[in-house]
């Protein structure tokens, strides 16, 4: 079953479903501008800028790993738990 009727995004030339108003392919925005309003600026693309770029504020803790023997939160860098030292993902070992 196809659909009724079909284009052709203009920016990747993908097949687009009518009415669409984003290509599915490229993210194109295919919705036709409204003649009153005037265009959107950006002064700087919110999809592609550095996040420094956006002002948005960053994590505020450092990400963390629990131990699995103990539940200790441990720092990514560390290979075995600061707490109890046993090794990163130790306890999910099977049972010999």
């Amino acid at each position: 079953m196809t659909p009724a009727s079909t284009s052709r995004c203009p920016s990747c030339a993908a097949t687009l479903r009518a009415g669409a108003p984003w290509c599915t392919l490229c993210y194109a925005d295919l919705r036709t501008p409204d003649p009153v309003l005037p265009p959107l600026s950006y002064a700087v693309d919110p999809l592609t800028a550095p996040l420094e770029a956006l002002e948005v504020p960053g994590p505020t803790t450092e990400p963390t790993w629990p131990c699995a023997s103990c539940g200790a939160a441990n720092p990514l860098t560390l290979m075995a738990c600061a707490g109890c030292g046993a090794g990163f993902l130790s306890g999910l070992r099977e049972a010999e």
